[in-house]
């Protein structure tokens, strides 16, 4: 955590989690039907990116708290609680017809967050030498530092 401040880059995790949407969007759900599990494939990392933007902060691991931030209310919204409640239910998240909800908001965020991780400055270059040396005392092999 200490880390943090200095390597985090807010335009490097925006387009990582673009580019991460964008491939499952291409991989998973581009058929008339499709595998229901997937769409949190794509959930997930357009709203860290949403989190970004608004709290310039980490994101956090657990879903809920991205959906309750940043989830724009309306269908879409009642949409993604819907699927959350199949899933914590235990329900077999099966191959079923698209949710036009979920398309209509990946059309119109994808391409805003893609700009929007254009316009923020590319971090300057960190010396990864701390972070070096934080791998290898967390996994503990003793082997050195490691060298670019």
């Amino acid at each position: 955590k200490a880390l943090l401040p200095r390597y985090y880059s807010r335009r490097n995790c925006l387009y990582h989690y673009a580019s991460m949407a964008r491939g499952n969007i291409r991989e998973y759900l581009k058929g008339d039907r499709v595998w229901t599990k997937k769409y949190f494939y794509v959930l997930r990392p357009l709203l860290a990116c949403r989190w970004i933007e608004t709290f310039d902060d980490i994101v956090p691991t657990e879903f809920a708290p991205l959906v309750e931030a940043c989830a724009p209310r309306g269908s879409f919204y009642d949409e993604v609680t819907e699927l959350i409640r199949k899933k914590l239910a235990g329900m077999e998240l099966d191959e079923g017809p698209r949710i036009p909800a979920f398309y209509d908001f990946f059309d119109a965020e994808l391409p805003r967050i893609e700009a929007l991780a254009g316009s923020v400055p590319a971090p300057e270059h960190r010396d990864p030498a701390a972070l070096d040396r934080l791998l290898l005392e967390t996994v503990g092999t003793g082997i050195g530092p490691v060298t670019s």
